[in-house]
């Protein structure tokens, strides 16, 4: 009979998000133990007491472009083994992107 944790020693995927997964619960405990003892400046309260000081669209750029260039390049590798409702979902998502990067950083 298997203990609940077999799993562990025979899957290398599901072990490492098991461990991946208690790091950012460990993480998250962390934080708010802190932000508990400390106030955190958001937006026009802005300190730089914790941390050097980064124009917002650009903050905003390099916190969404991981995600977009993720998926163009998942579209360019594998656009052969996508289905077509894949690739139309897909695209949509990119052009929401791109609409959103225009319409928020170029007014």
């Amino acid at each position: 009979m298997m203990c609940d944790l077999d799993w562990m020693l025979v899957d290398t995927e599901r072990r490492v998000l098991f461990w991946m997964s208690c790091g950012m619960i460990v993480g998250a405990l962390v934080m708010f133990a802190v932000l508990l003892t400390r106030p955190a400046p958001y937006g026009r309260y802005h300190s730089a007491s914790w941390g050097w000081l980064m124009d917002s669209r650009w903050a905003w750029l390099m916190q969404e472009l991981p995600c977009l260039v993720v998926s163009c390049v998942l579209w360019l590798r594998h656009t052969a083994a996508l289905a077509l409702a894949n690739k139309l979902l897909l695209g949509v998502f990119v052009v929401h992107y791109i609409h959103r990067y225009f319409r928020s950083h170029c007014r």
